[in-house]
């Protein structure tokens, strides 16, 4: 039970960052990359 409600938390935390990661690249885009893009 405790690891199927991580693995879903995780998911979820997953889903979120993608679309982070998405908008966060297109403000990038104009920036030379920078590894400092901690979440």
């Amino acid at each position: 039970m405790g690891k199927q409600t991580i693995i879903s938390r995780d998911h979820h935390l997953a889903l979120k960052d993608s679309a982070l990661v998405l908008r966060t690249f297109r403000k990038v885009q104009n920036y030379p990359f920078k590894a400092d893009i901690q979440v």
